[in-house]
């Protein structure tokens, strides 16, 4: 096997490794006027964000941002991710759970996680104000709305897909709150799930491709052998 044929075959392993990219995200102009993150809402009743995807692959360092803004001085949020939502959904369901702050700046990226490893399975980004935060989130409309979506992914179902608003029924979030039950509607909530490549990989990635240009430039350059 030649020198080259190595480099090769060791540069196409470094592009397997990474498996980089988008996994879900839903991109447009902010069109969600309201504040429906608001813990409790003007209605009394609170009030919680729900995005979901399915994925048949692996996707290892992933991370997860929404677009949003605090409205109310020092807002935080919770975020669960669950493989499971609804009535019958526990912490053993549970693949990670962050609390965070929103900042007052508008339209601002707020991370969630960073660093996941999800295999394949259904996944629920579940996000709710913390008690007295009010929180806005982005959301974009259905004819402006942009969604992307890596390899193996697809939208978990038509009532539970890139962003939903759920009103838990009775007023009150179960003591779990990703098994709360709820009514909502669809909208298209601003979101990005990406598989970012570690930083070795980058540079295990751009070393094989600097050994594959130089071989290049010297086989083009070697001199001609004498028959």
């Amino acid at each position: 096997m030649t020198a080259r044929l190595c480099c090769v075959l060791l540069f196409l392993a470094f592009v397997a490794e990474i498996d980089a990219g988008i996994i879900l995200n839903v991109a447009g102009p902010n069109d969600w006027a309201i504040s429906p993150a608001a813990n409790p809402s003007p209605s009394g009743i609170p009030i919680y964000l729900v995005a979901s995807w399915t994925q048949t692959v692996d996707y290892s360092n992933v991370a997860i941002s929404i677009r949003g803004s605090g409205v109310s001085p020092a807002a935080t949020g919770s975020a669960y991710l669950t493989s499971g939502m609804g009535p019958g959904t526990t912490a053993a369901d549970q693949v990670a759970f962050t609390v965070f702050d929103a900042p007052a700046a508008p339209s601002s990226w707020i991370s969630l996680f960073s660093g996941l490893t999800l295999p394949p399975n259904s996944y629920y980004l579940t996000i709710i104000a913390d008690p007295g935060s009010e929180i806005l989130w982005d959301a974009t409309s259905d004819s402006s709305v942009t969604i992307s979506r890596g390899v193996g992914v697809t939208l978990v179902s038509p009532l539970l897909y890139h962003g939903l608003i759920l009103s838990p029924l009775g007023g009150s979030l179960a003591p779990y709150p990703p098994a709360s039950s709820g009514i909502g509607f669809q909208n298209h909530l601003i979101i990005d799930v990406a598989s970012v490549p570690e930083p070795s990989s980058v540079l295990l990635l751009a070393g094989g491709g600097f050994v594959l240009m130089v071989l290049s430039r010297r086989r083009g350059t070697a001199p001609a052998r004498r028959r």
